[in-house]
Order: C-alpha cells, then sequence, then structure tokens
C-alpha cells in the first residue's frame, strides 16, 4: 500500500506499487515480481 495526498493522481503511483509486490512461492527460490493479473479501477 501506497498512501499519497488527496490531489495526487493514483497513476503515477502504479509503477512504484508493482515494484513493491512479491508474490510467494512454494520450495526454494526468490519470490516472483510479476503478478499473474492486475485489477484497477477508474476513482
Amino acid at each position: 500500500m501506497i498512501v499519497t495526498p488527496g490531489q495526487r493522481a493514483d497513476c503515477t503511483q502504479f509503477q512504484p506499487l508493482l515494484e513493491k509486490i512479491r508474490v510467494p512461492k512454494l520450495g526454494p527460490g526468490r519470490p516472483r515480481k510479476k503478478p499473474d493479473s492486475v485489477a484497477a479501477d477508474k476513482a
């Protein structure tokens, strides 16, 4: 989660938010960084 001031556009924070994602993995190895899908809304 990234919190920004109310007047800041959400689209500017999409890339930094995706960079923080770590998808846990079963077994050995590093967590994945790319999710299978992404859902968003136009708020």
